[in-house]
């Protein structure tokens, strides 16, 4: 009987064992699975990569290596002019860029806005790579990027954003309706008032000042000057007096419709001011 028990203990460990192996033996297969599909994978991802991928990292390499050659280049080539060494590359144009003369003559800036911009620049062609030759040295290219950036900032008016848009609508308000000389006098007698002790200092103040309680211009009272649409002749009319032209209205300081005002104030321009000029629709005055 005790023999009997013992055996039956023996054949239950043998089984056991066996489970335990057979379990054994299907994990490692599986893994073996796994690890024979995921080479499988990379041999297939190895084989389908084209020629052209190869190329193309050949050529991420080479061009890092140009990159590379190209940094040690304009780190250290210098041109060699009467006035001394002039960077090239990059930072030669760092260089041209602080070394960029200033104008002998002081910028009047107009307006009393931080946000103060070089208006003139707002509506103008920007200058195409075309207008300097490719081929000259640097030292030429330099010297016309100077002549260019004085010029520009020597002819340019400085003023604010608020001012610019008030001298646009004013224009526009007053001769919207005309050609382009027109609205060029109406924005250069605005800008003589400006540039004159006795009026304001600023377009806006200018525009919107009051003369015992008589608005300057007729469209800040009637309030057209808060409805125009303002034209590209317009833009263009005030770019050019913004940037320097020839004083076409003969320093005007005052302009009048004489058919479309009151018969009091065509009587106070006649006797008070003298008349310079007549332009479209309006006649031109300054002081006697």
């Amino acid at each position: 009987m005790k023999r009997r028990e013992s055996r039956r203990r023996r054949d239950r460990r043998r089984i056991r064992a066996v489970k335990r192996l057979r379990r054994m033996l299907c994990m490692a297969l599986a893994v073996l699975v796994f690890a024979v599909v995921g080479i499988v994978r990379v041999i297939v991802n190895v084989n389908e990569k084209t020629p052209a991928d190869a190329s193309k990292d050949e050529r991420d390499v080479q061009q890092e290596v140009v990159a590379s050659a190209e940094r040690e280049v304009m780190a250290s080539e210098t041109l060699t002019s009467e006035g001394g060494i002039i960077t090239t590359g990059i930072s030669g144009v760092v260089n041209g860029i602080y070394g960029t003369e200033m104008p002998d003559h002081p910028i009047r800036k107009i307006g009393t806005s931080y946000e103060a911009v070089i208006v003139g620049q707002r509506s103008s062609e920007a200058m195409g790579i075309g207008t300097m030759s490719a081929g000259d040295s640097m030292q030429a290219s330099v010297a016309n990027l100077s002549y260019f950036s004085q010029s520009q900032a020597s002819s340019s008016t400085v003023m604010s954003d608020v001012d610019y848009e008030t001298l646009l609508s004013i224009v526009e308000a007053e001769a919207g309706g005309e050609d382009m000389r027109s609205r060029i006098l109406v924005a250069e007698v605005i800008m003589n008032r400006v540039n004159d002790d006795r009026f304001p200092d600023t377009v806006s103040e200018v525009v919107w000042e009051q003369n015992n309680g008589a608005a300057q211009f007729s469209p800040t009272e009637d309030g057209r000057i808060n409805t125009v649409e303002i034209s590209d002749m317009t833009k263009e009319a005030v770019r050019q007096v913004l940037d320097g032209m020839a004083d076409q209205s003969k320093g005007a300081l005052f302009f009048v419709a004489k058919d479309q005002a009151l018969e009091s104030n065509v009587a106070w321009f006649e006797s008070d001011l003298k008349q310079l000029f007549v332009h479209g629709d309006h006649a031109f005055y300054t002081f006697p």
